[in-house]
């Protein structure tokens, strides 16, 4: 019993020191009793009294003059007078607010040990996601959304951790995650407006993007001119499998390309005008970057849709002359009936069938 009146006594003088450090630098009474290792965060159970005590000598810090036990007679009192939390709803909420933002550290903090406790968390959580990643049939993911109007603080938006499958979905964006981000961020907005409120479900076939071939996407450090030189027979592979012309080749058949196609009776249209129509005369390394663009660009932005333009700057903003960007890459196109017709007969008309075709022109490869 005297061991424990010694330590009452002890923690009583404790306080006071702390209170007079606490009043001389405008700081917290908890914030200094934190510092010097002399709390610890509560368990799971905290009791209404400690909160109630830790709010009130925030609150109401001990006068100079006033007697220590005249000063917790008063808290005791003043906690008898409020202990009921239905009577007293306001203020057993900025208690409790204030016992939250007390054992998380929040309180008193400088904005760089913030930034230090947001980061720990960070890490922390993707601590715990490698470990739920051995759960099987278990996917977690964790973000940061934003209901506020200020489109600075909107960027932190967005999915920081998560498991290898939900992080995969995120990078290669084949579902836009912003837009449901977006989406559930506005239901927070009406919320905090209306608690009431009934938000509908969003429109999910808008929220996937065009699936595409990551060979198509701009590689770190590499120039745009160097990316459509190795995507270049990517475009002409991807035209022949269009239209079944090659199965299982990897490689583009350049100096046979137009005997490819008169023997399957195909035509290349909306070949893009200035540029050099393909064939056993013409080398493909030696297009210039206009002519690249002409017949690159297009094709990415059919294939990689709104990511294209958020990951490479325009294109036409590099070109060297006048030439007008098409509007849609070329395409493959079986010959007409009668132009197969002609080709049958072996009629002297049938030389005349064009193999590349512009849509302003005919260009000079012809059968």
């Amino acid at each position: 019993m005297e061991a424990i009146c010694q330590a009452q006594v002890l923690g009583m003088c404790t306080t006071q020191e702390a209170q007079a450090i606490a009043d001389k630098y405008s700081k917290t009474l908890i914030s200094i009793m934190t510092a010097a290792g002399l709390t610890s965060k509560a368990t799971w159970a905290e009791s209404v009294w400690n909160l109630h005590q830790a709010w009130y000598a925030h609150a109401n810090p001990k006068a100079s003059g006033e007697h220590m036990k005249d000063y917790y007679s008063h808290q005791s009192k003043h906690y008898k007078d409020h202990k009921d939390e239905e009577e007293y709803p306001q203020l057993w909420a900025e208690i409790c607010m204030f016992w939250s933002e007390s054992i998380s550290g929040m309180k008193d903090t400088s904005s760089k040990v913030m930034v230090g406790q947001v980061m720990a968390c960070r890490d922390s959580f993707m601590q715990a996601a490698q470990t739920w990643c051995n759960v099987e049939s278990i996917h977690v993911f964790s973000c940061v959304m934003y209901s506020g109007s200020d489109e600075a603080a909107h960027q932190a938006q967005g999915i920081f951790a998560g498991s290898p499958l939900c992080m995969q979905l995120a990078c290669e964006k084949q579902t836009d995650i912003s837009k449901l981000l977006d989406y559930l961020a506005t239901i927070m907005k009406y919320k905090v407006l209306d608690s009431a409120v009934s938000v509908p479900l969003p429109n999910f076939s808008a929220l996937l993007q065009v699936s595409y071939d990551w060979a198509l996407a701009l590689k770190p450090q590499e120039s745009r001119h160097d990316r459509n030189h190795h995507v270049l027979p990517v475009v002409f592979m991807h035209k022949l499998y269009e239209v079944n012309l090659v199965s299982g080749q990897k490689n583009v058949p350049w100096k046979i390309l137009l005997d490819v196609l008169y023997t399957t009776q195909y035509m290349i249209m909306d070949w893009p005008a200035h540029v050099p129509a393909v064939g056993p005369d013409v080398n493909i390394r030696h297009l210039n970057a206009d002519e690249l663009c002409a017949l690159v660009v297009p094709f990415l932005k059919e294939q990689m849709g709104a990511d294209y333009h958020a990951k490479a700057p325009s294109e036409e903003e590099d070109q060297d002359g006048p030439m007008i960007m098409p509007s849609s890459s070329f395409h493959l196109k079986k010959w007409t009936p009668e132009q197969s017709r002609l080709f049958r007969l072996a009629d002297s008309q049938m030389f005349s069938i064009p193999l590349v075709g512009s849509p302003s022109f005919w260009v000079d490869r012809l059968v």
